[in-house]
């Protein structure tokens, strides 16, 4: 048997290469540097190597070529080399174009030979469930060099600076040091912003380059929101869907267009966002209209009529995205990334549900942005949990930071959120299950119930509720009782429980109404006038 090398390129690090800034120019750099690290520049290479970018998909085994590409997206590449010796030529010099154009990337190569016939499955399995863990856990990072005189750090990475940055008319930002890695993070930040979605956006409409363009009203709001969501086991979903292949040859065309399609899926409900986004915006008056709540958004410049539009990818292709946006936007875009990716699930080759789980961090706009996406990650992990419980769908969590955040979410919850007569809140939710009450749905009705104009012209009452719900359902009871107020708004599920939730507020001591309370002032209703 023909004698191969698959080789495996992966990132590691990277939430902090990309996230360790609060300019969002920079992560939005970086996150471009790491796109093509793993993507533009493994095909460019390859072409020097003797693969024509045309010819990167064919047959290993019956082109002349010396290699050809399985995948490459989502800061990892996989690839088959006739021979070792090309496989470690292609990292040489992948690695060499990381150091003088990315720096601060730290890529992980693992090269694995086997015997082209039914084998490659397994070898796949083996080197990223063991091979490139263990290298990872193992391997000594690098430190870079500080400096050796009298040295400027830089702002952001508190390296050395090599310069100053320019003056930028589009960020209105003054020059500041900056290291060689922030250098090449600004360059990258143009490249990602040319040809972003044209096709979706108006003339009237732009992407922010500034933090501060996103999430900001004068006198009203300051928040942001940092969404990040990934898709429910779909390391194990890649397994199942290539195990059963014929031969090396079927299983590397499962690879590949369950890997497309993903990539696809992911791109198409993001681009759902910013249709429905730019549907909800008044072109003439730069307002962002939702049912129950509508904000100006920030102008380019004074009298101009182009405006920012709240809301940037930052990481996105595949099932892996993260964005950042308005916070008055945060839960409500979350909701929709998940609906919009799971419409995607028919056109999946392995014919199963497309399903993912979402954390979204709301924070003051100039909170450390590496530790909001940091909690951000935490949630989305954090709904993961309920799917060992039997639930396949979707699952979204979410906090909301009116100060700092102290301590990790399950020290969060319990500081904030656990009371004598059991937990506050109701988080993480399902996206929707008509058996149980904790879903987005059902929190959703509660929410526009609370946003109606009955309860609205209530609004005091509402906030002493929030209050009056810290101690107990009876306590709730009574307070329904004094301000004759009767029922609280009803859960939309069929468990049997609604009675008791409107009656007394809580159930199996779990608190019901306390999220929709303290999430009121940060949900638009934007699929509700579309």
């Amino acid at each position: 048997m023909t004698q191969y090398t698959f080789t495996v390129l992966d990132t590691t690090g990277i939430q902090n290469y990309i996230f360790g800034s609060n300019r969002l120019r920079e992560n939005i750099g970086a996150s471009q540097l790491v796109k093509e690290a793993t993507g533009e520049w493994v095909k460019q290479i390859l072409q020097d190597l003797g693969v024509p970018l045309e010819r990167q998909s064919e047959p290993i085994e019956s082109s002349k070529l010396p290699a050809e590409l399985i995948y490459a997206s989502g800061g990892n590449a996989q690839i088959i080399f006739k021979d070792k010796n090309t496989a470690i030529e292609f990292t040489r010099r992948i690695s060499r174009k990381v150091l003088k154009k990315a720096c601060g990337i730290q890529l992980l190569a693992v090269h694995k030979q086997f015997e082209w016939g039914k084998s490659l499955c397994e070898v796949v399995d083996e080197v990223m469930k063991k091979d490139l863990e263990c290298y990872k856990q193992n391997r000594v990072p690098s430190s870079p060099l500080l400096g050796l005189s009298v040295t400027v750090n830089c702002n952001s990475t508190q390296l050395p600076a090599t310069g100053m940055s320019t003056k930028d008319s589009k960020t209105d930002d003054d020059p500041y040091p900056i290291s060689k890695e922030i250098f090449l993070k600004r360059q990258a930040s143009e490249r990602a912003h040319q040809g972003l979605f044209d096709a979706e956006m108006p003339e009237h409409l732009v992407f922010p380059r500034q933090i501060d363009h996103i999430g900001r009203t004068k006198h009203e709001s300051s928040y942001i929101a940092i969404i990040h969501a990934d898709g429910n086991n779909m390391g194990k979903r890649f397994q199942e869907h290539g195990k059963d292949a014929k031969d090396d040859r079927e299983y590397i065309n499962r690879m590949r267009d369950f890997s497309r399609k993903l990539d696809v899926a992911g791109e198409v409900a993001i681009k759902s966002i910013l249709k429905k986004l730019v549907s909800a915006i008044d072109p003439n008056t730069g307002k962002l209209k939702g049912k129950f709540n509508e904000f100006e958004l920030s102008r380019t410049n004074e009298h101009s009529s182009t405006y920012y539009l709240p809301f940037r990818p930052l990481v996105y292709g595949g099932d892996d995205i993260t964005f950042i946006c308005d916070g008055r936007l945060g839960i409500e875009l979350a909701t929709i990334y998940l609906q919009e990716f799971e419409n995607q699930s028919a056109h999946m080759p392995d014919g199963k549900k497309l399903t993912a789980s979402a954390g979204v961090c709301l924070v003051k706009t100039h909170y450390p942005f590496a530790r909001a996406y940091s909690l951000s990650e935490r949630l989305c992990k954090n709904g993961k949990k309920l799917l060992t419980d039997g639930y396949e769908g979707s699952m979204i969590d979410w906090h909301i930071a009116n100060t700092g955040l102290f301590g990790d979410l399950k020290s969060i919850r319990k500081r904030e959120y656990h009371v004598s007569s059991g937990n506050l809140t109701a988080r993480p939710l399902m996206l929707h299950n008509p058996d149980e009450w904790r879903t987005w749905e059902a929190f959703r009705a509660v929410l526009r119930a609370f946003n109606s104009e009955v309860w609205q012209e209530k609004h005091n009452k509402i906030m002493a509720l929030r209050e009056v719900l810290r101690k107990g359902p009876v306590a709730t009871q009574q307070f329904l009782h004094n301000y004759q107020q009767g029922q609280l708004p009803r859960f939309q599920s069929t468990t049997g429980q609604e009675d008791a939730l409107s009656s007394e507020g809580w159930v199996n001591k779990i608190c019901g109404y306390f999220d929709a309370i303290e999430a009121m002032d940060f949900y638009m209703g934007l699929e509700e006038d579309l």
